[in-house]
């Protein structure tokens, strides 16, 4: 997930990283800017967040290389406890 996120929202960053590894029970490896544009320093943070919205690894506000270890057998247990699509009502679509 490739993001220009500025300093001024950082915190919000966070949070919708780790929103969409939740919301789709999925790793997410969140990329973002570092340095200014026109004055305006991006935030940086980059990170890898697991199935239940966890930052497993994070950068920090320079240029760097992050490293995690994922499992990708933990997607099936997280979507198995948390199996939303169990509860579509299919008559509704």
């Amino acid at each position: 997930m490739p993001a220009e996120w500025p300093s001024a929202r950082g915190d919000i960053w966070t949070l919708l990283s780790q929103a969409r590894g939740a919301e789709n029970h999925n790793y997410i490896v969140a990329v973002n800017c570092v340095g200014n544009f026109k004055g305006a320093p991006f935030y940086g943070h980059s990170m890898v967040v697991d199935p239940m919205g966890k930052i497993i690894a994070e950068g920090g506000s320079a240029e760097e290389i992050i490293y995690c270890d994922i499992d990708l057998a933990y997607i099936d247990k997280v979507r198995a406890r948390l199996n939303a699509l169990a509860d579509v009502r299919k008559e509704l679509i």
